[in-house]
């Protein structure tokens, strides 16, 4: 994503993100974050602690790339606080206005011709569940692989949801589960205050759905 930072606004509360079920799983890691050496540790005990002992060896943890993401900011915090082990209160960032401009995708489609022929994308941005902004739809560049959604500079704080969809088959559905919405491709989740340099990068396996949808590359 391309951006542009403003001032800074609230605290980002208790990071609690998108409301619902899902985001309660980044919470309960986070508390017990500060009691483990490291983010990855907090995961693996975690995911012990709600699988069944009959169920060892598959174990159920956070699989999320956006939860997951959202739990390594937290380890930082912690570790720039010097605040494991439960030393003291954490200080939280403060979730910044910006206005995002474009989102660019670099060679993630495994078949592009396939994808274009499901017709053309948008890519939508979404804060606490309701969609703010839709761009237009995009088709040839698909074929090329490399496309750019023009974002319009749309001002966003806090948590924010961006999704691509195939624009035929989209239908936004209050109780539809994050991720599967009719028509979606893909989507990710980031929170305002955990940006820098005016750009968010990421790779497929850190976006939500990609890492399952075969259209996409792994």
């Amino acid at each position: 994503d391309g951006f542009d930072d403003e001032e800074e606004e609230d605290h980002c509360g208790s990071l609690q993100g998108r409301q619902g079920s899902e985001w309660e799983l980044v919470l309960r890691v986070a508390a017990i974050l500060e009691e483990c050496k490291t983010a990855d540790e907090a995961l693996a005990k975690f995911a012990l602690s709600r699988t069944e002992s009959r169920m060892v060896g598959n174990l159920q943890g956070v699989e999320t790339p956006s939860q997951k993401r959202y739990i390594y900011q937290v380890e930082q915090l912690l570790l720039k606080q010097n605040l494991y082990w439960g030393d003291g209160p954490l200080s939280l960032p403060k979730a910044k206005k910006m206005k995002l401009n474009t989102l660019h995708l670099d060679k993630l489609f495994s078949d592009p011709t396939g994808v274009a022929k499901l017709g053309p994308i948008v890519c939508t941005i979404s804060i606490d569940g309701s969609m703010i902004f839709t761009s237009e739809p995009v088709l040839h560049e698909v074929l090329t692989n490399k496309i750019t959604f023009r974002l319009n500079g749309t001002e966003v704080s806090g948590d924010v949801q961006v999704s691509v969809y195939i624009k035929d088959r989209m239908k936004i559905e209050r109780v539809a589960k994050s991720g599967k919405e009719k028509g979606i491709l893909f989507t990710f989740f980031f929170h305002s205050a955990f940006t820098s340099k005016g750009e968010l990068a990421m790779k497929t396996k850190m976006i939500d759905k990609a890492v399952k949808n075969k259209k996409i590359k792994g």
